[in-house]
């Protein structure tokens, strides 16, 4: 419990194995309730966590098939809605992303600086030197185009999975229009830039090695391109010409 609000924590898995054990260890210590989605993972990892890991606080859901990192979020935030949270994080499972940053994560939202947060890995130039070169120019690209397709311009990374929302922020986006696969965070932004939800920066800390995450970022670039070129004029459309007309529709 932080400040009286109850945290809740999802974690979507696909390919976890020992890495996200440690990362659901971790997490624990920090939230009211954590739910892990097994999104058909390989590695079984959702009936290894159920074994090795015995806590109330605990709650292991599964996909019978791969429905992707966004509808296992989504399916993760869902339940946790359900069960009362107050602030709700999503972390990745590959533990890449360090639970020791979830208060930070929290801390600007309890005090009333902003409705949502998103973290922020370049705020520690060793960060950048972790990240292999192709990925790290996969990533600034992705970085660009969300920015522009969202209209989050202070957002300096967000591309990163490293999340936390009001609950009544999420209770307002209607989760099931949210894309299910890796454009799941960008289309999240996309959400909350046409209910103006303000989302301040969080620096975190990262490790790459030997985690690697199975988003590849230069594979994944054609597919974001086109969802990217549609979410602008969406939003162009929603908040130039729909919900709003000044000078700049013109």
């Amino acid at each position: 419990m932080i400040s009286n609000k109850k945290l809740g924590v999802v974690i979507p898995c696909f390919k976890g194995g020992h890495a996200t054990k440690q990362v659901v260890k971790e997490v624990l210590d920090y939230a009211d309730q954590v739910v892990l989605v097994d999104d058909a993972c390989p590695l079984l990892t959702g009936n290894f966590i159920s074994q090795e890991i015995i806590s109330d606080k605990l709650k292991v859901l599964y996909n019978k098939r791969n429905k992707g990192v966004g509808y296992s979020s989504k399916k993760g935030m869902s339940w946790l809605l359900t069960k009362g949270c107050d602030l709700i994080i999503k972390i990745d499972a590959d533990g890449q992303l360090d639970p020791k940053n979830i208060y930070a994560m929290c801390a600007p939202i309890i005090e009333g600086k902003c409705e949502a947060t998103k973290g922020n890995r370049f705020a520690n130039i060793e960060n950048a030197f972790q990240i292999p070169k192709l990925r790290l120019i996969g990533i600034l690209f992705l970085s660009f185009m969300t920015k522009l397709s969202t209209g989050y311009w202070d957002l300096f990374d967000p591309t990163n999975g490293y999340l936390c929302f009001k609950k009544d922020v999420l209770e307002n986006i209607s989760l099931n229009k949210v894309d299910n696969r890796y454009f799941f965070e960008t289309d999240l932004l996309f959400r909350c830039a046409l209910n103006n939800i303000k989302i301040n920066n969080v620096d975190v800390d990262v490790k790459y090695f030997p985690n690697i995450s199975t988003l590849n970022p230069i594979n994944q670039a054609p597919i974001f391109f086109i969802k990217h070129i549609n979410r602008l004029i969406k939003r162009i459309l929603y908040q130039y010409f729909i919900f709003d007309f000044n000078p700049g529709s013109i």
